[in-house]
C-alpha cells in the first residue's frame, strides 16, 4: 500500500468514525489531567505502530507505558482508551459490575456470542449455565482422557526424535486440541493421527491477521476493511474454522436426537444441545460457544506448555528439579497420572505459574466501562475504554522485586504469594470475567508435561532468557522457541 493511498484510508477511517471522535473529544476533555502515553497529533500512539512489524508491536506498546504508575490516556487515531497495569486498578477494573463488557475491538474475532466475547447480559446467563461442566467433579472424569491423548503424544514424540522432527511442538498442539474436543464436545477429531490439519493453519492465521488489525485503527470501519487483502485471506481461515465446528454440532446433535450418545451426559457439547432444545440458547450462541471453545481451549494450554518446556530448556537445574518431583510421585515412564498426582506437583506448578508471569498467553484485554467508576487517582466516566496490560503488570519490579526479570519458580512459594497484592498475577484474568476453564488447564498441562519430561530431556543450545524476544499475535509468541530440541531420558537413571 502505497504512502499516498495509506493517507487516504485514514483519512476515509476518520470520517467514517464521527461517533468516535465526539466521544473522543468528550473523553479527552474529562480525563485530560490524566498522564498520556507517548504519541502524534491526530495519529495518538498508532503512529508507532505504522509501518512497523507486527513482532514488534509487544515491545513498543511496553516501552510506551513503562513508566506509568497509574491510568494513562492512550490514544489510536479517533478511538480513546485508558491503559491499566497497576494491582489495585486491576482490581477495580475486573471486580466492578460496571466494567465488565468487553472493547469493540471483541467483535474482530467473529464469535460475539461465545464467554470471551458476549455481552454482560448474555455472558452471565451462559456462564451460569456452563460453568458445572468445568466443576472438579467433571474434571476428575476427563483424567482417563488426558492421559490417553497424552500417550498418543508420547508416540509422535518417539518419532521426532528417530526423524529429527525440529518441529515436534506442534504435537503438543494437537494434543490438546484433542483433549478439548473430546473432554468438552465428546468428538475425536484424530488429529494427532494427521486428520483435521487445516484448522491448524487457520487458528494461527486468524489470530495474527486479527491481532494486526486492532493497533491499525483505519481499518476498524467493516467498509474499509473488507476491502482489503487481509480480510479475504482471513474470511478464508475463519470459513475453515467454522466447517470444523459446524460439522461437530451437526453430527452431536444427530446423536442427541436419535438418543444415540455414549458417554459422559453432562459435558458441554450435552449441556449446550439441552439448552438449546429448552430455547434458552439459539443456534448461533451455540455454534459460538463451541467454537470459543475449541479455540482457547488448545491453544492457550499448548502454548503455556510450549513455553514452559522453553524455560526448562533454558534453566537446566529447574528442569531437574522438576523432573524430581515428577519421579517422587509418580517414576514409571509410561504410567497413568492420576487425579491425585496432579495435586503432588506443587514444583511443576509453580513452573508453569512463573512461565505465566513472563509470558502470559493473552498479553492484553480491552474492558468498557458502563458507568462512571472510581479508580485510584481518578472518577472514569462512562463510556470509557480501557486496555488492561497484563504483559506489563506482570513486570512491574514493586510488586515482584529485585528478580522480577528473572525465571524465579519461587516467585509462588505461598509465604510470597501471601505478601503480593492479589490482583498482581491475573494469567487467566481476574474478578467476576475470568476464565471458566483455568482448572482444568493445569491439570491437563501437569500430566502431559510429567509424560514428557519422564521420557525426554530439553534443551536450547545456549538460549537465554536475554535472547527472548516475544511477540503479540492476539496470542503470545516467543520467535526463539523453534531452538528447543528433545532427547530420549536413560529410564534406568530415571529410576
Amino acid at each position: 500500500m502505497t504512502p499516498l493511498l495509506v493517507i487516504i484510508v485514514i483519512i476515509l477511517a476518520i470520517l467514517v468514525s464521527i461517533p468516535e471522535i465526539r466521544n473522543y473529544f468528550l473523553l479527552h476533555w474529562k480525563l485530560r489531567n490524566l498522564p498520556v502515553l507517548k504519541g502524534v497529533p491526530l495519529l495518538g500512539s498508532a503512529a508507532y505502530f505504522f509501518l512497523r512489524k507486527q513482532e514488534d508491536y509487544l515491545q513498543i506498546l511496553q516501552d510506551i507505558s513503562k513508566d506509568e504508575n497509574g491510568p494513562a490516556r492512550f490514544y489510536l487515531g479517533p478511538y480513546f482508551t485508558v491503559v491499566i497495569s497497576t494491582p489495585e486498578d486491576v482490581k477495580t477494573l475486573t471486580t466492578s459490575n460496571s466494567c465488565l463488557d468487553k472493547m469493540s475491538f471483541y467483535r474482530f474475532y467473529r464469535c460475539a456470542y461465545g464467554l470471551v466475547t458476549a455481552p454482560v447480559p448474555m455472558w452471565k446467563i451462559h456462564r451460569r449455565l456452563l460453568t458445572p461442566s468445568f466443576s472438579s467433579q467433571a474434571l476428575r472424569t476427563f483424567v482417563p482422557i488426558f492421559n490417553d491423548k497424552a500417550k498418543t503424544l508420547l508416540a509422535n514424540l518417539d518419532k521426532a526424535v528417530d526423524c529429527s522432527d525440529r518441529d515436534f511442538l506442534k504435537y503438543i498442539f494437537y494434543c490438546t486440541l484433542e483433549m478439548i474436543c473430546e473432554t468438552t464436545l465428546g468428538y475425536n477429531i484424530d488429529v494427532q493421527n494427521g486428520k483435521n490439519l487445516d484448522y491448524f493453519k487457520a487458528v494461527e492465521a486468524v489470530t495474527e491477521i486479527v491481532g494486526s488489525r486492532v493497533f491499525k485503527f483505519w481499518y476498524y470501519p467493516d467498509v474499509i476493511y473488507e476491502r482489503t487483502k487481509a480480510y479475504a485471506v482471513e474470511k478464508m481461515y475463519f470459513d475453515i474454522a467454522y466447517k470444523l465446528s459446524s460439522r461437530l454440532i451437526a453430527e452431536k446433535k444427530q446423536e442427541y436426537n436419535a438418543e444415540t450418545f455414549h458417554g459422559n451426559s453432562e459435558i458441554l457439547i450435552q449441556k449446550l444441545l439441552k439448552f438449546l432444545l429448552a430455547g434458552e440458547l439459539t443456534e448461533q450462541e451455540v455454534q459460538d460457544e463451541v467454537d470459543t471453545m475449541i479455540a482457547t481451549g488448545h491453544d492457550t494450554s499448548a502454548l503455556t506448555l510450549s513455553n514452559t518446556l522453553l524455560m526448562l530448556a533454558i534453566h537446566q537445574d529447574i528442569q531437574q528439579k522438576v523432573l524430581e518431583e515428577i519421579m517422587s510421585v509418580n517414576p514409571i515412564p509410561d504410567a497413568y497420572v492420576s487425579f491425585e498426582d496432579t495435586l503432588q506437583f506443587t514444583y511443576m506448578e509453580m513452573v508453569i505459574k512463573e512461565t505465566l508471569r513472563h509470558f502470559p498467553i493473552v498479553p492484553m484485554a480491552g474492558r468498557h466501562c458502563m458507568e462512571d467508576t472510581k479508580f485510584s487517582s481518578v472518577v472514569i466516566p462512562k463510556g470509557t475504554n480501557f486496555l488492561l496490560f497484563i504483559y506489563q503488570l506482570h513486570r512491574r519490579q514493586e510488586v515482584w522485586g529485585p528478580r522480577v526479570n528473572e525465571f524465579y519458580p519461587e516467585h509462588f512459594t505461598p509465604d510470597n504469594v501471601g505478601k503480593r497484592h492479589p490482583y498482581s498475577y491475573i494469567p487467566f484474568s481476574s474478578g467476576l470475567r475470568n476464565c471458566i476453564g483455568r482448572k482444568y488447564a493445569f491439570i491437563s498441562m501437569k500430566i502431559i508435561l510429567g509424560i514428557i519430561l519422564k521420557n525426554f530431556r530439553v534443551t536450547a543450545d545456549g538460549l537465554t532468557m536475554a535472547d527472548l524476544k516475544p511477540s503479540m499475535f492476539t496470542t503470545i509468541r516467543i520467535k526463539q522457541i523453534d531452538r528447543i530440541r528433545i532427547e530420549r531420558r536413560n529410564m534406568a537413571q530415571n529410576l
